[in-house]
This record gives structure tokens, sequence and C-alpha cells, in this order.
């Protein structure tokens, strides 16, 4: 008897372990669906936005050597906005927590700008659909994805 519950204790491990290998993405593709950097002579330090699957993150360079790294979940994103100019756009992810003040990202070029809302849209979009995104290659879930974020544009 104690060899079959040592026995079940190292499978349960061995599929924990499995677990978490899959989620921190070892063995696997870059995470990165896409990557928006601002604008260098506007902003001296560039901001750099990178959009995972189940994250956005943004990453302010301050000074030389310091950075600000905010990491906001997919699910926490209650909106995405782009505000464009003639040269630039702006990027901004409304949180879904009132306290918490809006991310604003300056200084980006347009087109860009507007395909990572659509992104974002979508993977929102497939979030609140239930949507396992986890088993999706990202070379596959770009495109996809993107079309979705559109398709919930125009709704």
């Amino acid at each position: 008897m104690a060899e079959t519950t040592q026995e079940k204790a190292e499978e349960q491990i061995s599929a924990d372990i499995a677990k978490i290998d899959k989620l921190a993405g070892f063995g696997h593709e870059d995470p990165i669906l896409y990557t928006l950097t601002s604008v260098f002579p506007y902003d001296f330090f560039p901001t750099k936005m990178s959009i995972e699957k189940t994250k956005v993150n943004i990453v302010r360079h301050i000074f030389f050597g310091a950075r600000e790294i905010e990491s906001i979940l997919i699910s926490e994103i209650s909106n995405v906005e782009v505000f464009t100019s003639l040269f630039f756009a702006s990027l901004q992810v409304t949180v879904r927590l009132p306290s918490v003040p809006p991310k604003v990202v300056k200084y980006l070029r347009v087109d860009e700008t507007l395909r990572a809302q659509r992104i974002i849209q979508g993977l929102m979009t497939g979030l609140s659909l239930h949507v396992d995104l986890s088993q999706v290659p990202v070379r596959e879930l770009r495109d996809k994805i993107e079309q979705l974020g559109m398709a919930k544009a125009v709704m």
C-alpha cells in the first residue's frame, strides 16, 4: 500500500512539473505575438510594448540602464484605445480596476499601433469566448487573432 501511495505521489509530481514546463514555455517557441517600440528622437529613452498570449508588457527605459516594466494580464484589460495624429499614434490600455490609471504609450508608428490594438482586442475576444489559446502555435495565432480583433472592431 505504501508503494502505491509513493508511486501516485511521484506521478503527481511528474505531472505538476510537466504543467509548469508547459506554462513556462520550456521547449517551445518565443511567446511574443507582437512587439512595437516608440520612435527614438521624440522619446529619448524608447518605450517597448510586447504582446503575449496572456499579457501585455510595457518596458519604459527611464535612464541609461534603468527601466520600469509593467505587465498587464489580458483578462484585466477592459479597453484598448488608439489616438492618431499625422505622424504618430498613442496606445492606451485601460485596466478593469478603477483605481489604476490607464497605461499610455506615445510616439508609436500608426500602422504598428493599429495592429497592436487589433491583436489585443482579438486576445480579449478569445478570452471572453473561453478559447484556449495555449495550444495554438504563435505563428498561426498571430494572423488569426488579428482577424478576430478586426472583426471585434467592426461589431
